[in-house]
């Protein structure tokens, strides 16, 4: 599983051509997603919009690893996405959470935005 993180990491860094996120356009881009797929409540949008900000911010921090240290890159961001699912089961419900997770992309699904939170 870990070997193919790394792999993975690799493409992903390879197909995005770039090193830093635009974390603004990217928060946006992902919630356009996630507002209607989770049916966020009014209530939900500020907190999960916060916590994808937060996330993105420390990942884009952590990018170049991805090339120069992948081991390194695959602990932090383990680390980084368990804080943000820490977060959204916080505020979203079992079911919206669910369906969160049935969402992830595949590795290789560039254009989707949602690639950004899970690898």
């Amino acid at each position: 599983m870990k070997k193919l993180m790394i792999a993975g990491s690799f493409l992903l860094v390879s197909l995005l051509g770039k090193a830093q996120l635009d974390v603004n356009d990217l928060t946006g881009q992902i919630l356009e997603k996630l507002v209607p797929a989770l049916n966020l409540t009014a209530d939900q949008k500020p907190t999960v919009g916060d916590a994808l900000i937060d996330f993105l911010t420390k990942k884009s921090a952590i990018l170049p690893l991805m090339k120069s240290d992948p081991a390194s890159y695959a602990s932090k961001f383990n680390q980084l996405n368990g804080g943000f699912i820490s977060k959204l089961k916080a505020v979203l419900l079992a079911r919206q959470m669910t369906t969160y997770l049935s969402l992830k992309p595949k590795i290789t699904d560039t254009t989707n935005p949602l690639v950004h939170l899970f690898y």
